[in-house]
């Protein structure tokens, strides 16, 4: 249990991180559970490029020195507001985070049986296995992307889960599996309560956490991939955070919203690969809508699409000019045109369509999400089809990306992977139906106010 509590200290340094990052970044405050989980996330991204460019630097001290560099400006910046006087009341949000109590127990369930399960192979494999390498080198060594099986140690995979983990091994002191499977409930929470506060700002309260708990307790979601070490619920969290924050920059022009859509897009890059697909799509929306707005003239168009593409500088960029340098491979594809492979798409077509109609992993969502498709698509704005496009062209950009499978069967690849592939959108399905459900708030208001007639006759 004190290796749990270590953990959880490391982890609050993150967050307090996160939280000057976001407000160096905004300059004002959000909601404090808004706020809460983009800290998280920007304080896990800071400590992954921090290690990343210290190894650049010197191996044997990167992880050292960004320990050291967190603790110092956290430890300055905040003895500088306590000392300023500056206080956060949190009283007057206290309720807003009581009425998530639902969102928390789910969080709480997951916790627990994380606890109780290992990381799982490609948790333990990828992510813990690149962990213990940073803990035991002091920080990237380039000798680890160099091995000559990068298919099993997966070299080419990016950074950000196994640095957080390393981030806790040195708080520990040593390597301790067991402990740092408190992390991935994190990423869980994080993305429900970002869910509710973007589904709270077109529904009620009520519906708002009916979608949140609806989301939590997706079968495959709740029961597979958010207790196991893996980083699929991370990259949700980055995904789905970006396509609200761009959306919001859709309906309000503001610039710190496309900004900090623009870093959490960039960062889902390093959480996993199939983070660049997302990236893409945010970026062929933007540049779509930029096109499309008559208002804006050409030098805010370059401006608009500068804010998006200079995180990918300094996030995404350093990390391909690090594979391609050291000539570090690919581990599970090859992007090499060959006509035999179109032999494939059959294949592939049908367990695409397959993931879409299973009820076992997906509960309901897809049926109905496809259906308020039909039905609401010609009512819906740009800034809804985005969110539409963001939860199906990923997937199906994906399911087409075994075509380039190195694995032999490549089927084998595909069955492993496409489950996780089409989680990843699950929060963007769900957000959707959220966005096209106006009538439900009237629903569940004139079904409380029926139960609670009911319940006064009776008494």
């Amino acid at each position: 249990m004190s290796d749990v509590l270590i953990v959880l200290t490391s982890l609050a340094f993150v967050l307090l991180m996160g939280d000057l990052v976001y407000r160096f970044l905004v300059g004002k405050d959000a909601l404090l559970l808004e706020r809460m989980v983009l800290a998280f996330a920007l304080g896990s991204g800071t400590v992954a490029l921090l290690l990343f460019y210290f190894s650049l630097v010197y191996v044997p001290l990167a992880l050292t020195l960004t320990i050291v560099v967190v603790l110092v400006v956290v430890g300055v910046a905040y003895a500088k507001r306590i000392l300023e006087g500056r206080r956060h009341c949190v009283l007057r949000e206290a309720r807003s985070v009581l009425v998530l109590a639902p969102l928390f127990s789910l969080s709480a369930l997951v916790t627990l049986v994380a606890l109780n399960i290992d990381l799982g192979f490609d948790g333990w494999s990828n992510w813990a296995f690149k962990a213990r390498v940073a803990f035991v080198e002091g920080g990237w060594a380039r000798s680890y992307f160099m091995h000559p099986w990068p298919q099993f140690i997966h070299s080419d995979y990016p950074l950000l889960i196994a640095s957080v983990e390393a981030w806790a091994f040195a708080f520990l002191g040593r390597i301790d599996e067991s402990a740092i499977k408190i992390i991935f409930p994190f990423f869980y929470l994080g993305l429900l309560v970002l869910f509710y506060v973007a589904a709270r700002e077109v529904r009620s309260t009520r519906a708002a956490l009916l979608f949140a708990v609806l989301l939590g307790t997706t079968p495959y979601l709740s029961s597979i991939a958010a207790p196991s070490g893996y980083a699929d619920v991370a990259l949700m969290l980055y995904v789905f955070g970006a396509v609200v924050f761009i959306r919001r920059w859709f309906l309000r022009g503001s610039s710190a919203d496309l900004l900090v859509g623009a870093i959490l897009a960039a960062l889902g890059v390093w959480v996993k690969r199939e983070g660049i697909v997302y990236w893409g799509v945010n970026l062929a929306a933007i540049t779509l809508w930029l096109v499309l707005a008559h208002s804006f003239s050409g030098r805010e168009r370059v401006r608009w699409l500068l804010i998006f593409l200079l995180p990918a500088a300094v996030i995404i960029a350093p990390w391909f000019i690090f594979l391609t340098a050291f000539h570090i491979p690919p581990s599970d594809f090859a992007f090499v045109f060959d006509l035999t492979r179109l032999t494939r798409l059959p294949t592939i077509a049908v367990n695409m369509i397959g993931q879409y109609l299973s009820v076992t992993m997906w509960g309901g969502l897809w049926l109905i999400f496809f259906v308020f498709s039909l039905t609401r698509w010609r009512a819906s704005t740009f800034a809804d089809r985005y969110v539409w496009a963001s939860a199906v062209a990923p997937f199906v950009l994906l399911q087409f990306s075994f075509l380039f499978s190195i694995w032999e069967p490549f089927t084998e690849h595909m069955i492993l992977a496409s489950d996780r592939l089409c989680m990843h959108e699950v929060a963007l399905a769900w957000y959707w139906i959220a966005l096209q459900s106006g009538s439900l708030d009237q629903w569940l208001n004139l079904l409380i106010a029926t139960r609670r007639s009911a319940l006064r006759e009776k008494v």
